[in-house]
């Protein structure tokens, strides 16, 4: 249900997928939700979406063993809503790959100077979930 909510009010140029993960379901496992985001659904400009696809890419930058140890059900449901359950661990680096939790490099043109926020362009964006679990 999470999943499901946020990625119809969330929005982005890059956004493609939004997840949602619950660390407290099970010992020792994270268990996983994922769910297009609207806003990549009305982009007639790229083709749709497949989340099985998108989250077996990422694992297949691993040079490791992730994928092995992730097995090939950790993606389930079908492209367009998938999730799993999965060690902490793997589920941790899996983060990693897909750099959760890191800004992204901006181009120069939009980068912060010395007089304040010029060339930045605002964010359309005005759910955030730090506002949305604000107390009241």
């Amino acid at each position: 249900m999470i999943a499901t909510r946020w990625a119809s009010h969330l929005k982005s140029k890059a956004l493609q997928i939004v997840m949602v993960a619950n660390y407290g379901y099970l010992p020792k496992k994270v268990t996983f939700s994922c769910r297009v985001a609207n806003c990549a659904k009305s982009r007639p400009d790229q083709p749709p979406v497949n989340i099985i696809a998108v989250l077996k890419e990422i694992v297949d930058l691993d040079t490791e063993d992730l994928k092995t140890r992730l097995g090939e059900s950790f993606a389930r449901g079908h492209k367009e809503a998938s999730g799993g359950i999965v060690n902490v661990a793997e589920f941790e680096q899996l983060c990693s790959l897909m750099k959760v939790g890191e800004k992204p490099d901006r181009p120069l043109d939009q980068q912060r100077g010395l007089g304040g926020r010029r060339g930045m362009e605002k964010s359309p964006q005005k759910n955030t979930l730090k506002n949305y679990f604000r107390k009241a």
